[in-house]
């Protein structure tokens, strides 16, 4: 069910929203969040307390999450929240090859990983001047910065583009666009959070789609995943 959330566009949820809701599902299925407070959530999803607070809020008020009060036998003060899905968003659930590696993802721990070997092929430009762009903002800022670690919006991002991968990892029908309305992100950003991805060797190159052209039809983006990569490959 995981996969239907995460290929539904929902214009009122931004990024860490939609990454908790993957998180929720991938928890508690369509079940009730009993037993786990606000705080024991965003431990168990890797976020801070602020951030699923809000993120409880938006999915609430989206009619994503319904939320009921009740006070649990043998405990004292405010009554529990108690969290699970909507019927209308637990139908349905894509078909694609990667559901085994979005979920490993989507739950790793944010650990220091060491990139696989990208092997670009010759004709694929700019890579080397990307990671080197990347290493150098990493030097500039010093210990604000952990080398190696996939923040989870940047999950959030390749999970979206696994479930439109095909089986060697090739996403073709997918544009800037509709991946910015599936993650909740702006196009701006959007197309940073691809930059990093490739710097990080989890996208081995991305083809830009063109919107318009005098001598062919529009064209959408092609994503190329590398799922030799241990933050993909672990779950094979």
């Amino acid at each position: 069910m995981f996969l239907a959330v995460l290929m539904t566009s929902n214009s009122e949820l931004g990024p860490y929203a939609r990454y908790c809701l993957a998180r929720f599902v991938l928890r508690f299925s369509e079940g009730e969040s009993t037993g786990h407070s606000t705080k024991q959530m965003a431990s168990c999803f890797g976020v801070s307390e602020q951030v699923m607070s809000a993120s409880l809020r938006a999915l609430v008020a989206s009619g994503v999450l319904i939320c009921r009060s009740e006070q649990l036998a043998g405990k004292r003060g405010p009554a529990s929240q108690l969290y699970r899905i909507s019927p209308e968003w637990a139908k349905g659930q894509p078909g694609q090859y990667h559901e085994a590696a979005i979920a490993d993802m989507l739950q790793r721990p944010r650990t220091n990983v060491v990139s696989a070997p990208l092997n670009y092929p010759p004709e694929i430009e700019g890579e080397d001047a990307v990671v080197e762009r990347a290493k150098a903002r990493g030097r500039a800022v010093g210990k604000t910065r952990q080398p190696g670690r996939v923040s989870n919006v940047n999950r959030l991002v390749m999970a979206v583009l696994l479930c439109r991968a095909d089986r060697l990892g090739a996403v073709r029908d997918l544009g800037l666009a509709e991946l910015s309305k599936l993650t909740g992100l702006t196009g701006d950003q959007a197309s940073n959070r691809i930059k990093t991805l490739r710097a990080a060797g989890l996208i081995r190159s991305y083809i830009p789609g063109a919107t318009s052209s005098t001598l062919f039809r529009p064209t959408k983006s092609a994503y190329f995943l590398n799922l030799g990569h241990p933050e993909i490959a672990a779950a094979w």
